[in-house]
Order: C-alpha cells, then structure tokens, then sequence
C-alpha cells in the first residue's frame, strides 16, 4: 500500500553533514526567535496602545485576530512545504514583516486588526515548513535536537520581547517596538533565504499525498477520544499561557504599580520558566511515565494560575508567572509523547501539528474576552481566576486519558486468561 505522506526522517541525511545540520537548526531557531516577538510585539504595548486611544478589549482582539490565523495556518498549511519545500519559511517571515508597517505607520484600529490576522498567517506557516525542513534534512537521532533548539527559539523570543522589546516601546513608543520586531523578522528572512535547503525544491507530485495525509490525521484525532482529550489538554494549556502574557504586565502595573521596566521584566519570569520546563520535563518523562508527569503538570499550572490572582505583591507575582511558565511548557513533553499511542507513527507528526493548531484556535478569544472582564471593571484578578478555573478542564481530560488507560489494561488482563480469549 502506498503510503499518504511524505517521505520520512532524515531521507537526505545521509549526504548531509553535521555542520550544514546545525547551521540548518540555527536559522530555524532564528525563524522561532523571530515569530515569538512579533507575536509578544502586542502585549509588551499594551499600555501604549491604550494610551493611543484604544480600549482593552481591542488591544485583546489584536491578539485574538493573530491566534485566529495562526493556529488554522498550521493546521491548513501543512501541505505547502511540500509543494514549495521550505521557503515557505521565508514566505512566512516576510508576512510578518510587511503586516509589522501598519503599526509603524500608526494606521486606523481595523488596519490593525488586518496586519495582526495577515501576521499569523505567516508565522503559522513556518512552523510546518520548519518541520518539513527538519525531517527531510536531520538525521533521525538529530531530530530530537533540532526540535529542542526550534522550541529554544520561541522559549528567547518571548523572553527578548518582555526584557527588551518591552523598553524599546518606552524609550519610542509602538512604532519603535514594531520596527525593531520587523528588522527582527527581516534579518531571519535573509539568514533563511541564505540556506540552500531552504531554497530547494521539493520532491514533484507529492501535494495530493500531503492533502490525504492531513485528512487522514484530522479523521484519526475527531475518531478516537483520547485525542479528542489531548486537544483539550493542549488547548487549555495555550490559553492560559496566552492570556497570562498578554495581560500580566498591565495586571502589575495597575495592582502592584510596577513600572512598565519592573512589570516586563517580572512577566519575563514566564519566558525564562520555559527554558527550565521543557529539559525538566525531558529528565522526569523517564522516571514518573507520561499520564502522571502530564497530570501533575497540569495541577502545578492550575496552582500557579490561581495564585497571581491571588498574588499581593510583585514578588508574589513572580513567584506565581515563573512557575506557571514551567508548568506550561513542561506539560507539553508528555502530552505530545502520547500521541503515538493513539495514532499510527506515520501520522503522528501531522497530528502533532493539527492538535498544536487546535490548542491556538481554541485560545484566540482568550485575550478578547480577558480584556472585556478588565472593560467592564471586574477587574484583572476575575480574569485570571476565570481562566484558571477553564484550565481545570485540562485536569479533567487527563483524568480522562487515565481512565481510559485503566480500562484498556483491564480489557487486556482480561483477554490474556484462560478461556478468555475473544471476549470483550
């Protein structure tokens, strides 16, 4: 039977060098650097928006029309590397950079909202491009790494945004800070454009079989409900990870009266939380197992959500940001490592890939609907606890999975005794 997707790890490999893999990895961590502050550009200016005249709730549908299209654009776009081979990595980066001039330029609010969907459009294109590039070129035992310094990418980004990005807007106001993430996006457009890899072109004749394989991983994650539980999972984890970034450093400006520096840099305890998470994460897989680590992850994070609610002063704050950081971006580990389980290994990649698409469309009115709870003057501690009690449900799911888990053992002791065979 042939098979749906493309070809597998690392088929290049072989007349591929070490170096020329690092260097690869590095432009595709740039590429990661490069998207996480664009999309932080918003958040970080947040209060200068405002005072420009725009409300909460519009400052949050900026951010919500940027997950509108980037978390689809992973989903839907899959296919396109396989036509156009990885310059849509480029293609991608030059759509951040051009939707980057509206706020340059200091146009209208509904130009704004244009720029922010047309900006998620590229950044959710170069994540399956950057996957396709991986796979054709790294060799399989690099490939862990290369994803590792692809996540690095992003885990800096949004730490550069908090710390830097952050001051840049103080010291030049909005225009500043997104002409800064723009050069950003340029200077990672050039440094992809400079790989030949990037350049090349794909295999002839395998879109069809990359449409088949999209819909054969969207048919597999609605059919089985251990799937279905991942995407809740997934998706309550990105939401609260979205809306504490974008709304934190406004939360301890007005209710700790940290300055616009003291607030960035405490919100960028998040970022610096994810660096420790995701190796943390890696190190306890082997000694919890996948279902536990994933739960107390989730229970950590829920923990965290509640108490910057709670929190009384900016070391509190801290405190609470940083280990809801690592809590988030350690859960992801053991919940994509389940993916397997559930799916075939030939369609595990693109099913990582719809359920990492997923958990952004479920989080985009995160932002919006935070910002109408601060609009109508419940304040921002009613708007972390509304969404740490919405994380729960991840708690829930994966209680789920456990179960699951327990009743499959049991059907299989079941079937394993004597005179058992063939039942159930």
């Amino acid at each position: 039977m042939k098979s749906v997707l493309p070809a597998t790890n690392g088929h290049l490999a072989s007349s591929y060098s070490a170096n020329k893999g690092t260097a690869l990895s590095v432009v595709l961590m740039l590429s990661f650097f490069a998207v996480a502050v664009m999309q932080m550009a918003v958040p970080v200016t947040a209060s200068l928006l405002r005072a420009n005249g725009l409300t909460a709730g519009q400052v949050g549908l900026l951010m919500s029309a940027y997950l509108l299209s980037y978390g689809p654009g992973q989903m839907l776009s899959g296919w396109l590397p396989v036509r156009a081979g990885g310059r849509v990595v480029a293609w991608g980066l030059l759509l951040v950079v051009v939707s980057a001039l509206p706020f340059v330029l200091g146009w209208p609010f509904w130009l704004l909202m244009v720029a922010r969907f047309v900006q998620g459009v590229g950044a959710g294109a170069t994540f399956p491009a950057a996957g396709y590039l991986m796979n054709v070129y790294l060799a399989p035992e690099r490939l862990g790494r290369g994803w590792s310094s692809y996540a690095a990418g992003a885990a800096m980004g949004n730490l550069f945004a908090l710390l830097a990005l952050a001051r840049v807007g103080q010291a030049g106001g909005v225009e500043a800070a997104f002409l800064a993430g723009g050069g950003i996006a340029l200077l990672a457009t050039a440094a992809a454009l400079a790989r030949p890899e990037v350049r090349a072109r794909p295999p002839a004749g395998s879109d069809e079989e990359a449409r088949l394989g999209i819909l054969a991983a969207m048919r597999f994650l609605f059919a089985k409900p251990e799937v279905r539980l991942l995407a809740v999972i997934n998706a309550s984890v990105v939401t609260l990870s979205v809306v504490t970034l974008t709304w934190t450093a406004e939360f301890l400006r007005e209710y700790h009266g940290a300055s616009v520096a003291m607030a960035a840099t405490i919100t960028a305890g998040y970022a610096a939380a994810q660096l420790l998470g995701a190796p943390a994460s890696a190190l306890l897989l082997r000694r919890m197992g996948r279902l536990p680590l994933l739960l107390c992850m989730l229970v950590g994070m829920v923990l965290a959500g509640a108490g910057l609610a709670l929190s009384t002063s900016p070391t509190g704050a801290f405190i609470a940001v940083f280990m809801m950081g690592f809590f988030m971006l350690g859960s992801f580990t053991p919940s994509f490592a389940l993916i397997p389980e559930y799916v075939p290994a030939r369609l595990a990649g693109m099913a990582s890939g719809v359920l990492n698409g997923i958990a952004f469309v479920g989080a985009l009115a995160g932002p919006w609907v935070f910002g109408l709870i601060v609009d109508i003057g419940w304040g921002y501690r009613v708007g972390y606890a509304v969404f740490t009690l919405l994380s729960t449900s991840g708690v829930a799911a994966v209680l789920g999975l456990v179960r699951s888990a327990r009743r499959q053992a049991a059907v299989t002791v079941q079937e394993g005794r004597p005179g058992q065979q063939g039942r159930g």
